[in-house]
């Protein structure tokens, strides 16, 4: 060493030195010897309490023998520094908190934050013990860095304990009513099936990596979870069958078992409610609430304020049900827990997972969480994390990009495991394992095969149809290579005769095109078939790429990947399902499931109309036995496997069928099985399907009505009650009304209402919805009426009109303060301006950008519309002018009409697109030719024109004078 370093060094050790002999400190309080003698016996007390309870507590005792470790060394170290008798004095007196905690009741509560953070300190004790154990011989400068040591992990410790005793000893417990704060919990409806060590998730076969294999890549994870400095976020990407899955729920399993996971959320094709992107921030929420009490009593407020956050659109669900709850209860959470969102390429939405991505991501709300996600490498996913706010692109896991070598490696491990009672030969093992390749789909695939065909065909044969196995296609991918292999030996190699594989091919045709899986037995009656028994049969040669739970008898696909290949005629070729061939049959079997139910009136016997469903004894039971589940499948997607099927005219004489005679038993079914919140959107999409294939007016005008009245039921208090479906709804309804034509007449004994109340007797108000705290100066329909577009006191909000919730929202700057709103008639483009403003696009479709529409010496638009083709968009301004904007070209194209000499209230176009109409406060209606910007006709209105349209026929304009 140089004599100027080694000089250094001890300029160095003669800072240290002075701080912690208290040398220019004067402004210090320093603790009298009496003070700090009382402090470390905090530890002995709480030890006592323990030993005195051991049920109390369990995981607070390993930390109270650390700290009766910590004070051990602390004790033999020098007593002269201020600023360790000052930590000692902190410790003490949180001790004295936490002393006083225990104390009182607890309720056995433990939640994971209190175990993470015990973990913590008792890991801080490890390391300085680990320091202390060298040569007690130590040099000056060792004594001053292992006291500068002492020091520093004292200051951890402090703050480790706070934290705890925010967790521990909050008294704002005390003031919340336990049961009614797990009935706001539970209103949230959490996805339970999405956790990923969830009841379900041995149904599908999910579960943990074979011991031995994905070492290397789960350490890699891990080691990022516990290094919060690493980025907030992770991702393991991967192509179908690479075992994203599997090491993410491994990895959840170890997080859980170290007290680190926050919350899970397996997304899946398989689970209907875990693969909508609505249903995770929610899920999230209750997850955390379980997991810290601190959040918990802030999420309860949340809720107090605004019971319904969960069913807003996601930005709002995100703010309310985990940024604000956070916020308030930083200081109390562990420093590194860790959320997992596992495949989101199995969401339904894709607009909604690119806005879930752009919440996790943002770095608006700065929280303490940090996510870990997985999902194939889709465009727009890898889009977002390769442009993450932290700067962490680098933190992801390819695997389909791993060392084979070593992938070959894992797969081996698995396969010995799962073929271990199959006396396989080094031969067999060496060809089966190379012919695996890097793929865990086609090892697991491979296994599932040979285990099943271990039983019914020899070994070496089973083992044949598996490595002489050849792409009949050159560009064919090892995944199709392997299905193709199953299904051959399926359907070619097993001597079925031609009428088992035609029903075999039907069986997986429906597993593959069911909207939720099905049992075995509910897929008997689908059918047509007389037992499961029989399915069970026809299911045994494709047991390799399907799944049937032991308990309940679901069948599903082992992996998402088979319904791609099985759905694409260039990948399955003669094993192809034509999907919309498929839900045709789906679609008559459900209906004629409904049609020959034996009980088609009061399908469980209800006594009488005087109780409500929920008091009426063991009514589960009667329903368990009067509607079975393939009844109930039927009753709940007839319409979803109708708007996917082929030949609309092979149907219009059933649904119409359905609509005339079966409604009403329709409505108890779902009313019963707690699913009429469904129903108004089940019988719109039929709606829609009936207008869009042309039926005949009487089933549009049948469907019409059934849609409202169905509307009214589901939404009114008398559906607590499911025989007034006969008794109050059917009676009430209007005369006139296709309902009241097609069933009143079939009824007897029902109280019939006359006179003329009854004749000019109107429909109610289907629904009502408070959008905003402020005047709603516009709103705006799709042309399916599928989703209501209306400003709010946020931005925009867009609501699924058949359930009243916020399905997507715009809180940029420039939607604030939005006065006027239109949407296009397919959904997928809203034009905003606020009354002092100019007018903006918001293109929902193509990753929610906000573009504007008008420059900005083009202010003050009072009203805007959209063609019915939704290709232009018109907007009205103060100044009496009217721009006629083109949306779908390149380069937008802008027409002023300049012509009224006030505000234009009011701007429509023709149904053919060709005119279009504005209405001005200076009283007059002009009508434009769209294409040269010429006017074609006015008239004067004898006052202001609030509002103009036109006839169905486009043969006369329409206005309001007001």
């Amino acid at each position: 060493m140089s004599l100027v370093s080694l000089r250094d060094s001890f300029a160095r050790s003669k800072a240290r030195w002075k701080k912690y002999v208290n040398t220019g400190s004067e402004g210090r309080t320093r603790l009298t010897s009496a003070e700090a003698q009382g402090i470390w016996p905090s530890v002995g007390s709480l030890l006592k309490q323990l030993q005195s309870n051991p049920e109390m507590f369990g995981p607070l005792r390993p930390l109270i023998n650390g700290l009766s470790r910590l004070a051990e060394i602390c004790e033999g170290l020098s007593r002269e520094s201020d600023e360790y008798i000052e930590l000692r004095g902190k410790i003490g007196g949180v001790l004295q908190d936490l002393s006083e905690h225990i104390k009182g009741p607890t309720g056995g509560m433990m939640p994971g934050s209190v175990k993470l953070i015990c973990l913590y300190i008792e890991s801080e004790v490890n390391t300085l013990e680990q320091k202390q154990s060298r040569d007690t011989g130590r040099k000056v400068l060792d004594t001053i860095e292992g006291l500068e040591g002492v020091v520093d992990c004292c200051h951890r410790v402090h703050s480790h304990l706070e934290r705890l005793k925010l967790n521990l000893g909050l008294q704002i417990l005390k003031d919340i009513n336990q049961q009614t704060l797990e009935i706001k919990l539970a209103k949230m409806v959490p996805s339970v099936s999405a956790v990923y060590n969830s009841a379900e998730s041995v149904s599908i076969n999910r579960g943990l990596c074979t011991p031995g294999t994905r070492k290397t890549q789960i350490d890699l994870l891990l080691d990022w979870a516990r290094t919060p400095a690493a980025g907030k976020t992770y991702w393991i990407n991967g192509m179908a069958g690479t075992g994203k899955t599997t090491i993410a729920y491994t990895v959840c399993s170890e997080l859980d078992q170290a007290s680190q996971l926050g919350a899970s959320f397996f997304c899946s094709r398989t689970i209907p409610e875990c693969r909508q992107v609505k249903n995770i921030i929610p899920s999230i929420a209750y997850q955390l609430a379980r997991f810290s009490v601190p959040f918990r009593c802030a999420l309860a407020k949340v809720l107090e304020l605004d019971p319904d956050a969960h069913t807003r659109s996601l930005s709002i669900q995100y703010q309310k049900l985990i940024a604000e709850p956070l916020a308030g209860v930083e200081s109390s959470l562990p420093l590194d827990f860790i959320v997992v969102i596992d495949a989101l390429d199995e969401c339904e939405n894709e607009d909604s997972v690119s806005q879930i991505l752009d919440l996790l991501l943002s770095t608006t709300h700065i929280t303490p969480i940090r996510f870990l996600m997985s999902s194939r490498p889709e465009i727009e996913i890898a889009r977002k994390m390769a442009g993450r706010p932290d700067g962490h692109d680098d933190a992801q896991l390819v695997l389909h990009d791993l060392d084979w070598s070593m992938v070959k490696a894992d797969i081996e491990t698995y396969m010995r495991r799962e073929l271990k009672d199959i006396p396989m030969t080094d031969a067999q093992w060496t060809v089966i394992i190379e012919r695996c390749g890097v793929l865990f789909i086609y090892a697991s695939t491979t296994c599932h095969y040979i285990k099943q065909a271990y039983e019914l065909i020899p070994l070496d044969e089973a083992i044949g149809v598996v490595t002489s196995s050849k792409p009949t296609q050159k560009d064919r991918n090892i995944i199709d290579e392997v299905y193709m292999t199953v299904l051959d030996a399926a359907f070619v190699k097993s001597g079925l005769d031609d009428m088992t594989k035609k029903r075999m091919k039907k069986v997986l045709e429906t597993v593959v095109c069911a909207v939720e899986p099905l049992t075995v037995n509910a897929m008997a009656k689908l059918l047509g078939l007389e037992t499961g028994n029989q399915i069970e049969r026809l299911l045994m040669p494709l047991r390799s790429v399907l799944n049937v739970t032991k308990h309940f008898g679901l069948v599903s696909t082992l992996h998402a990947s088979f319904p791609d290949f099985i759905l694409s005629p260039d990948r399955s070729g003669s094993y192809h399902c034509n999907y919309r061939t498929r839900h045709l049959e789906m679609t008559q079997a459900c209906l004629d499931l409904i049609v020959a139910n034996k009980s088609q009136f009061n399908i469980c016997g209800l006594a009488s109309s005087y109780n409500l469903d929920s008091d009426v004894e063991e009514l589960e039971k009667r329903v368990n036995t009067s509607i079975s589940p393939a009844l109930s499948y039927a009753c709940r997607y007839w319409s979803k496997h109708l708007n996917l099927a082929e030949s609309p005219s092979q149907l219009i004489g059933i649904i119409h069928n359905f609509f005339s005679s079966r409604l009403l038993l329709w409505m108890e079914v779902l009313n019963l099985t707690k699913h009429m919140h469904r129903a108004t959107s089940i019988i719109q999409d039929a709606e829609r399907w009936c207008m869009e294939h042309k039926a005949p007016a009487d089933l549009i005008e049948l469907a019409h009505d059934a849609s409202q009245f169905v509307s009214v039921y589901a939404n009114h208090p008398v559906s607590q009650s499911t025989p007034h479906i006969y008794v109050s709804m059917l009676p009430f309804w209007p005369r006139s009304r296709p309902i009241s034509t097609a069933y009143m007449e079939r009824t007897s004994g029902l109280v019939r209402p006359t006179g003329t109340a009854m004749d000019r007797r109107q429909l109610a108000l289907i629904a009502t919805w408070k959008v905003s705290t402020r005047k709603v100066e516009s709103m705006s329909l799709t042309a399916d009426g599928g989703r209501l577009v209306a400003p709010s006191e946020n931005g925009i909000e867009v609501y699924d009109t058949t359930t009243g919730e916020s399905v997507l929202s715009l809180t940029d700057e420039r939607a604030k303060s939005v006065d006027y709103v239109a949407v296009s008639p397919d959904g997928t483009t809203v034009v905003f301006s606020s009354y002092e403003g100019t007018a903006y696009v918001w293109d929902i479709k193509n990753g929610s950008t906000v573009t504007q529409l008008l420059p900005d010496d083009i202010p003050g638009v009072l009203c805007i519309a959209f063609s019915c083709d939704g290709s232009r968009v018109a907007c009205g301004l103060k100044n009496g002018e009217v721009y006629i904007c083109e949306l779908k070209l390149e380069a937008s194209s802008v027409v002023r009409l300049k012509w009224h000499t006030s505000r234009v209230r009011s701007v429509v176009f023709s149904p053919d697109c060709l005119h279009l109409a504005s209405g001005s406060d200076d009283e007059t209606v002009r009508v434009w030719d769209v294409r040269t910007g010429q006017p074609v006709a006015s008239a004067s209105g004898d006052g202001t024109i609030r509002c103009c349209n036109f006839t169905v026929r486009h043969v006369h304009c329409v206005w309001i004078v007001g």
